[in-house]
């Protein structure tokens, strides 16, 4: 059996074909990372600071995606306080976000990957929302990243 393969990129948004910004924008649709429609998405992918695709090397598919984003400071304020983090030190502070895998290739760490190509960019104090739903058990948390 042979082994599927994938690479790794990482740039800006527009510097990707509209065809591939639109199969991006299906894929963070798809996967709930946010409620909206692919052009809104689109939009709203114009202002990351950076994006990182994984695809899949015999298609080109992209397979993965994760995004360093600049949150309005009222979001940030809501999701730290919701989440019962303090804020301090992080009130200007990206968010690594957007972070979906297709279906058919999750369980497979390859959103760490995704995270790490992000994070590997960030050279300020960065947070990423992270949710646990397990059950009737429902949480959301901030992860943190202190600057390198």
């Amino acid at each position: 059996m042979s082994e599927t393969r994938t690479y790794q990129w990482c740039g800006f948004f527009s510097d990707l074909i509209g065809a591939d910004q639109l199969e991006a924008a299906q894929l963070i649709k798809a996967g709930g990372a946010v409620i909206a429609t692919e052009e809104q998405i689109i939009l709203r992918q114009k202002n990351p600071r950076k994006i990182a695709l994984i695809r899949e090397s015999a298609t080109d598919g992209i397979i993965g995606t994760a995004a360093l984003k600049v949150p309005e400071a009222a979001y940030r304020a809501d999701l730290f306080s919701k989440a019962g983090v303090p804020i301090a030190g992080f009130e200007d502070a990206p968010e690594i976000g957007y972070v979906v895998v297709a279906k058919g290739w999750r369980g497979k760490m390859l959103s760490g990957s995704l995270v790490h190509a992000i994070a590997n960019n960030v050279t300020e104090a960065a947070f990423e929302l992270r949710y646990q739903v397990h059950k009737s058990l429902n949480t959301t948390w901030v992860q943190t990243h202190p600057p390198p």
